[in-house]
């Protein structure tokens, strides 16, 4: 099974647009519309696998081994251009910068393939933008914009794509599909999936980019926050205020959570942090204060939610936090 090759929830799709690859009938613009969780992405790193895979399967699917499918698989090949929102929304400098680049770059040996993410959110000027490159679309590209929300999206950009539905995959499903790709065990999988909140690409970069370490040094910082001076509490911030602030939040969530069910139910068969269970078991921290420190944590997933500034928000809540001890 090929690294991209979906799961079954999603091979009726999936095998409609590789007939499509072979035949040379591609859509220059797709609408993928589902839910977070629905496949959406991993069916767009098929296809941009598959049109640029240098030794594709029998079936046409992307091999998976080659420099080009490495490369995709890496989030580094010159082919593959990914927009996304910039804060609240995606904005017009982007599609402005996006016009360069594809004036710029050299097709290497396939098709370039621009996955715009969250697309309802392009603001209108974004959207005019995108319209005006869909309407006179450049040679070797295709446009995969993916959509949660259809109906936010213009109707003249509607007319141009064609659409694409992608019903939720079961969680079995999912966990299925890391675990074959990754390597990791059934726990280690829930957890990421957990972590990056049920989000199936969002756990696939989790575990590629070493989560087990990050969560390592996060729980590390839990046990010292109670001693930590002022100082420290603020390097600990500017430290967890980065790309993974969000997953952060939830880590320190699910690890007192864990506490809460292991001190109130005295089993393990709810437990998410499985591999942590004698330092579970070995916590003290008093009831009250878990429960005080929990309000806070989700005070800061909340301002978090609401783009609120990072480092901003983690320094209240370790402040607060500390604050609990004394």
């Amino acid at each position: 099974m090929s690294i991209f090759e979906p799961i079954d929830t999603h091979i009726d799709v999936w095998n409609k647009l590789k007939k499509a690859i072979t035949a040379g009938r591609m859509a220059h613009a797709y609408i993928f519309q589902g839910a977070e969780g629905s496949g959406r992405e991993s069916v767009a790193r098929a296809f941009a696998a598959t049109v640029n895979c240098l030794n594709p399967d029998h079936d046409g699917t992307a091999c998976g081994q080659c420099v080009s499918c490495r490369k995709i698989h890496h989030n580094n090949h010159p082919n593959i251009y990914y927009i996304e929102p910039d804060g609240a929304s995606i904005k017009l400098h982007q599609f402005k910068e996006l016009k360069r680049e594809l004036s710029l770059r050299q097709v290497e040996n396939g098709c370039q393939v621009i996955i715009i993410r969250q697309a309802e959110k392009m603001t209108g000027e974004a959207a005019n933008s995108i319209l005006k490159i869909l309407e006179e679309p450049p040679a070797q590209t295709v446009f995969i914009l993916i959509v949660k929300n259809i109906s936010a999206i213009k109707t003249t950009i509607l007319s141009r794509c064609q659409k694409v539905s992608f019903q939720t995959a079961s969680l079995e499903d999912t966990y299925k599909l890391l675990i074959e790709e990754t390597g990791y065990s059934m726990s280690e999988v829930k957890l990421a999936m957990q972590i990056g909140g049920e989000g199936v690409e969002r756990a696939r970069q989790l575990l590629e980019g070493k989560l087990f370490e990050l969560r390592g040094k996060v729980l590390d910082k839990v046990k010292r926050v109670d001693s930590m001076h002022q100082a420290e509490l603020m390097t600990v911030a500017e430290e967890w205020s980065g790309e993974f602030a969000w997953e952060i939040i939830q880590v320190l969530i699910l690890w007192y959570r864990d506490l809460l069910v292991w001190r109130e139910a005295g089993t393990d068969n709810l437990i998410i942090n499985m591999d942590r269970m004698e330092q579970i078991k070995q916590d003290t921290t008093p009831d009250g204060d878990m429960r005080g420190i929990i309000d806070i944590i989700l005070e800061a997933q909340w301002a978090l939610s609401v783009n609120a500034n990072k480092k901003l928000t983690m320094q209240d809540m370790l402040l607060k936090w500390s604050k609990v001890y004394r």
